[in-house]
């Protein structure tokens, strides 16, 4: 939302945007990150129901009481959370301090990702706002300090959208070993993805965002090729993701949950008061930002090196 909105209303680059470098960015957004996730992690107990059952899994590997694969069917949730958890009592003890170190340390990431993927699709200035407001809110923040987090998957899916989008569309006047730093950390995205969101949401996602972008980018700037692998790509695996809601057998790494029929009665406002919620107050910005998106007809042709 925030850099959408701020892409649109900024049509001249400042003295300022020009000398606000990349590093110096993320250097802001680490510093935000550690004033933020970091201080008094374990002042307070597990959340419980919620965080105890990840804390549970994650003992029981630790313990080798069982595996992450069993632990895993267990809460019937993608292994990243468990397995983070795990590592964190492993290294500094079994307690709130070795469970949600590990996942703030994946949130500061999450987060500096976000500004990689954000600077490689519109101006640095936006992409350092909308970061500071991914930060600031409630659900990401939140999320950051306890075991219940999406920071993992949000982590992947910026690194793969971020390195895609780059090789696809190159930033100009940037060193030629990068593009070969694109395609590495989109790999390594696509695979945190599949970790922390399964295949459906943390492969299919990213791969069918930018084969969209590919087939509606400009006839100068279309890579036919590329958006035809990535659809069918994307085809391919919501069609193996149909089959494995239509075949439940416990935890689907397809899914990333557990395969049942529709018998859930909620709707789907249900999911948008959580996004109200979850990105009070800046969810504010979501009409100026389409109403400015509407009328935007000019690029940026100046993007910033990476």
């Amino acid at each position: 939302i925030a850099v959408g909105y701020v892409n649109a209303v900024t049509t001249e680059r400042s003295s300022a945007t020009r000398t606000l470098s990349a590093p110096l960015c993320y250097a802001l957004l680490a510093g935000l990150a550690l004033i933020l996730f970091f201080p008094r992690l374990g002042s307070f107990g597990f959340w419980d129901p919620y965080e105890i059952k990840i804390a549970d899994a994650a003992r029981s590997v630790v313990t080798a009481q069982g595996t992450l694969a069993q632990a895993t069917h267990v809460i019937g949730r993608p292994p990243a959370a468990v397995a983070l958890v795990a590592a964190g009592f492993k290294l500094f003890g079994v307690g709130e301090l070795g469970g949600r170190l590990p996942i703030a340390i994946v949130s500061l990431f999450a987060l500096l990702a976000c500004f990689y993927a954000g600077s490689s699709l519109i101006r640095r200035r936006g992409a350092l706002l909308g970061s500071f407001i991914l930060a600031t809110a409630p659900a990401f923040l939140l999320g950051a300090r306890q075991l219940t987090t999406n920071a993992p998957l949000l982590l992947g899916t910026s690194l793969a959208l971020g390195g895609l989008v780059r090789l696809c569309w190159p930033v100009e006047d940037s060193p030629p070993f990068m593009r070969a730093v694109d395609g590495l950390l989109a790999a390594v995205g696509l695979f945190v993805g599949f970790g922390s969101g399964a295949m459906l949401v943390g492969v299919v996602a990213p791969l069918a965002a930018v084969a969209v972008a590919l087939a509606a980018a400009s006839p100068d700037r279309r890579r036919g090729e590329l958006a035809i692998g990535l659809g069918v790509a994307a085809v391919g695996c919501l069609g193996v993701a149909g089959w494995a809601w239509a075949h439940p057998r416990g935890y689907s790494a397809v899914l990333g949950g557990l395969g049942h029929a529709f018998l859930n009665s909620a709707v789907f406002t249900n999911a948008l008061k959580q996004l109200g919620f979850g990105l009070f107050p800046w969810i504010a910005l979501l009409p100026m930002a389409g109403i400015h998106a509407l009328q935007s007809t000019t690029s940026d042709p100046l993007r910033s090196a990476p």
